[in-house]
């Protein structure tokens, strides 16, 4: 939230929810920034394709101390997209200069998400990246190689934990 707050006026927000119960209604301005936020329906990845993800029931019955007695979820079917064509659509579609800012906390998209952009040659041209990293498996193998990555084009501002936060002072100053 504090993030958002520090935008320049007209900022552009676009955020990536592939569970539709977890939507907002609708676009929003936040008149006290004058950003706008576009939500997409979809989650992003390095690489089209639909996938099962497991969604937690509100409902869930939790024990006596608190934690749900047993799973109360279901899966849903959802659709993620290629980052580097949603980013061409976005750009196309507004006309604005590049992103500013990147904010990554999506359970374990991050390495495929920063390792596309990196494939891309489009992470070095990203002002801000701030960064949840997720401990998935074998993908955590990949955290050093975007680790290298991100040194040669910005530098480590914070990190609390997993939370990183990367600038690219160059391109960052410029907008």
């Amino acid at each position: 939230k504090a993030l958002l707050q520090r935008l320049p006026a007209g900022s552009e927000v676009h955020s990536f929810e592939p569970i539709h119960q977890f939507l907002p209604n609708g676009q929003t301005t936040d008149d006290a920034s004058a950003w706008s936020r576009k939500t997409w329906p979809m989650g992003l990845s390095d690489l089209d394709r639909r996938v099962s993800f497991q969604v937690w029931d509100s409902q869930s019955v939790p024990s006596s101390k608190g934690e749900p007695t047993s799973w109360a979820g279901r899966s849903q079917e959802v659709a993620l997209r290629d980052v580097d064509d949603v980013l061409v659509e976005i750009i196309k579609e507004s006309r604005f200069r590049g992103l500013d800012v990147l904010y990554l906390n999506c359970e374990g998209c991050e390495y495929e998400v920063l390792q596309r952009l990196k494939s891309a040659g489009k992470l070095t041209s990203i002002g801000l990246i701030a960064v949840s990293w997720h401990a998935m498996s074998s993908l955590w193998n990949f955290r050093c190689e975007l680790d290298t990555a991100l040194r040669k084009s910005h530098h480590l501002l914070q990190a609390a934990l997993s939370y990183e936060v990367w600038v690219n002072s160059p391109i960052a100053d410029k907008r």
